[in-house]
């Protein structure tokens, strides 16, 4: 299993990202929040902050782009190979209102003909390895089937999906009938994003990874190439890969958690609720429910007063006092009494009062 930290603005900067990979289970990659480059320049002078190779001094970091002109998406990507970059990623998957109304993110999504136009162009000679992370449509997942079928006339690098339509914004529950239809249908390696909060979540969705490659045992896989090009080495749909965002922000034990089980937990049919309803059975693998001992809630303290430091030395105290209040929406989920707690830190005015509140955390029970 493969696990991937979703770009999250405002929130997964190179600063959260540094520190993350310092204190817990490495990331396979980090997904940067997106650059909106125009006709004028390629990144803001936040933006360029942000994906400048001296601020990540982590491995497998990919930038992502906010665009729908190819030429646009063309000139940033060349920037970004010049610094090092070996791999950028579309974002056809936003569904803030701002942007959709725009015909971009997951309003791009809407104009099948402007998109394969726009693939064709940035696929003409690629600088980078490009990858896509997307909705299922607009409006209904029903829209997809056609969608995939644009998809599957291009290289990805890896398709990217949250398994769900952009009016239903993050609330519902995901079809994950339609990411596994997908897993038999894609032409491109996939990885799937959306609602894994726990290691019992990604166990489930790994046993449905195993019924769905089982049905799919004996079938031939598909070419990334469209028949005009030269045939290259086929690779495999069926890889497994989570993109994890809130998750990984209320419990950043999460990653070690699930390769605990094995990376691959061998599970199916009614071993899969088995698995993830019985939490008895869960610790006995290993996978504890964090933070649960004081070392695990110092190493959080250590985290967060890491990232304290380093936002204070860029945006200056008190900014940083606004950027840790939004992380610790989610963070304080990892700690008993924590709606109370979010209110306490929501009221703090200072590092002080911030840091007197995190004195008085403890564990679950």
């Amino acid at each position: 299993m493969k696990y991937y930290l979703a770009p999250m603005e405002g929130i997964t900067g190179f600063v959260f990202r540094n520190a993350y990979h310092d204190y817990f289970a490495p990331m396979d990659k980090y997904f940067a929040p997106f650059v909106s480059p125009n006709q004028n320049i390629c990144f803001t002078p936040r933006e360029y902050r942000d994906i400048c190779p001296e601020n990540n001094r982590i491995p497998n970091v990919v930038p992502q782009i906010l665009t729908n002109k190819a030429e646009d998406f063309i000139k940033t990507s060349q920037e970004l190979a010049k610094m090092g970059y070996g791999e950028v990623n579309l974002n056809l998957g936003c569904p803030s209102g701002t942007v959709t109304a725009k015909r971009k993110g997951a309003g791009f999504l809407m104009e099948t003909g402007r998109l394969r136009e726009f693939f064709d162009r940035i696929f003409e000679r690629p600088s980078v390895r490009i990858s896509v992370k997307t909705r299922l449509g607009m409006y209904s997942p029903d829209e997809f089937a056609q969608l995939l079928e644009i998809f599957n006339e291009y290289p990805l690098e890896e398709l990217i999906i949250h398994p769900s339509a952009v009016k239903e914004f993050y609330e519902g529950i995901p079809h994950r009938d339609v990411y596994f239809d997908a897993v038999g249908k894609s032409k491109n390696p996939l990885c799937y994003n959306g609602d894994l909060y726990r290691a019992e979540d990604v166990v489930r969705l790994a046993g449905e990874w195993n019924a769905a490659g089982d049905r799919l045992k004996g079938s031939q896989m598909y070419g990334l190439q469209k028949e005009k090009e030269p045939k290259k080495k086929c690779r495999t749909a069926q890889q497994k890969a989570v993109m994890l965002g809130r998750g990984i922000l209320r419990d950043p034990w999460l990653v070690a958690k699930c390769r605990k089980t094995g990376q691959e937990p061998a599970v199916s049919g009614d071993e899969i609720e088995r698995v993830a309803e019985d939490n008895t059975e869960i610790k006995q693998t290993g996978i504890r429910d964090f933070p649960s001992t004081t070392a695990d809630t110092a190493r959080i303290r250590e985290f967060s007063d890491r990232l304290f430091s380093d936002y204070a030395q860029y945006m200056g105290e008190r900014n940083a006092m606004f950027r840790m209040k939004e992380l610790w929406l989610y963070l304080a989920e990892s700690f008993a009494e924590a709606d109370a707690n979010r209110k306490k830190l929501k009221k703090a005015q200072n590092q002080t009062e911030f840091n007197a509140v995190l004195e008085g955390l403890h564990c679950r029970s």
